[in-house]
């Protein structure tokens, strides 16, 4: 028995179409238009950390899915809790130029920025005096004098750590 040629199949296939009516394309589907949608939810509640009544505290918000707002009670976040203004350290000039400051609680000691600004949880820390006005935390737990010492600067448990410089004095040599 004799196996045909992959051409000789080809061939036949295309002659026995030959003979067929012509295939017509197929009609792109008509566009279906989108359902219509609920409107989104009036705001999804979430919880925001800020420095409330002396102290920091999880407040409810609610954030608008529809112009991107956080709202504390139908009001503006930021005019409810401005960054601008202690006890917040994000407008307070000393904070903007990288000052040191000098604590005046304890030994006296120079602090400087220590690393990046980091979010802690209210029960991490615990406050000490502030600095004009300014929100100032330590370490929960910590005994005797804090070497880091811990700036609030703006809502969400966002604080700037700072070290306390230690004067070791000239070097001989």
């Amino acid at each position: 028995m004799r196996i045909p040629s992959l051409y000789a199949i080809t061939a036949a296939l295309c002659c026995a179409c030959a003979g067929s009516p012509a295939v017509s394309p197929v009609a792109a589907p008509e566009p279906v238009a989108a359902p219509a949608t609920a409107p989104p939810p009036e705001g999804e509640p979430i919880s925001v950390c800020v420095y409330k009544d002396g102290a920091l505290a999880n407040i409810a918000v609610t954030y608008d899915l529809q112009t991107g707002d956080t709202l504390v009670d139908g009001r503006p976040f930021a005019e409810v809790h401005p960054t601008t203004t202690p006890p917040y350290a994000a407008g307070a000039d000393w904070f903007v130029r990288d000052e040191p400051f000098d604590r005046d609680y304890g030994p006296p000691r120079r602090a400087v920025k220590y690393g990046l600004p980091r979010t802690l949880s209210p029960w991490e820390i615990t406050p000490v005096k502030p600095y004009r006005g300014v929100a100032v935390f330590a370490e929960a737990g910590i005994t005797g004098e804090p070497e880091v010492i811990y700036v609030l600067v703006r809502p969400g448990c966002v604080f700037q750590p700072y070290q306390s410089l230690v004067d070791v004095g000239a070097v001989r040599g």
